[in-house]
C-alpha cells in the first residue's frame, strides 16, 4: 500500500489491484476511510479531522486518477 501523502498522522494511500470505483484510503488512528477520487466523497467509513487530506484529494484528482490507472491496469 503506497502512501501518497502524509498530514501528520493522517495518511492517504492507494492499494494496487483494488476494486472499482477509483478511490484512495485515508488512514488515521487505526481506521480507514475510502474516498472516491472522481466525486471526492466518502465511500466507506467516516473520520474526523481529515479536512486537509480531503482537500488534497480534490486538488490532485487528475494525478490520483493516473496513479489509479497505473496501479490497476488489469482492472481497466
Amino acid at each position: 500500500m503506497p502512501v501518497l501523502k502524509r498530514f501528520g498522522s493522517i495518511r492517504v494511500a492507494m492499494f494496487p489491484n483494488d476494486h472499482p470505483p477509483p478511490h484512495v484510503h485515508i488512514l488515521f488512528d487505526g481506521q480507514d476511510m475510502a474516498v472516491n477520487i472522481v466525486t471526492g466523497r466518502a465511500m466507506v467509513g467516516s473520520l474526523r479531522h481529515v479536512d486537509p487530506a480531503m482537500a488534497w484529494i480534490l486538488e490532485n484528482r487528475d494525478t490520483l486518477m493516473m496513479l489509479w490507472n497505473g496501479f490497476n491496469e488489469r482492472r481497466s
